[in-house]
């Protein structure tokens, strides 16, 4: 709950500061701290994704099974195949998502290379960011497909 009143705060700290549509994901997308990994799968845009030890490529991250986790962050605009590298977003913001309440806290899903917003889960709980407000003619919206992307190098998330 205090993550959440949080997040609502930093959203509303930037609702006010969004005078204009120059302010919309658009503008901010670039500012992503990011870097290139191997692709050991197909990745697209928006997907979780994990370091496979054995042979240090990216693959889909999965919150209920031990072995796909942590998430080492979100694949970005780089996306690709088997060998090919990719853009893994670590904290920034991911434009054009599935839509979501702004603020709403964002979680690994048990669904691999997903990323979900049920915090009720029983399984490996880990925060990967929250919805982002979004300008609308002029005004802010109440949903968004802006995620604000914020993935620790060394996860603090917990086991349930």
């Amino acid at each position: 709950m205090k993550n959440k009143l949080k997040n609502i705060a930093i959203c509303l700290m930037l609702t006010m500061f969004m005078a204009s549509t120059a302010f919309a994901a658009e503008y901010w997308k670039q500012k992503n701290v990011t870097y290139l990994g191997v692709a050991g799968e197909t990745l697209s845009t928006g997907d979780a994704v994990y370091v496979l030890s054995t042979d240090g490529e990216l693959y889909k991250a999965d919150a209920d099974d031990s072995a796909k986790r942590p998430c080492v962050g979100i694949i970005g605009d780089k996306t690709g195949g088997n060998g090919v590298f990719v853009e893994v977003v670590l904290d920034g913001i991911l434009a054009g998502q599935t839509s979501a309440t702004v603020g709403t806290n964002l979680f690994l899903s048990s669904t691999a290379g997903a990323i979900d917003s049920d915090g009720t889960i029983d399984y490996f709980q880990q925060s990967l960011g929250f919805v982002l407000p979004a300008l609308s003619s002029g005004s802010v919206s109440t949903t968004s497909t802006d995620y604000r992307i914020v993935v620790e190098p060394s996860p603090g998330a917990r086991s349930n």
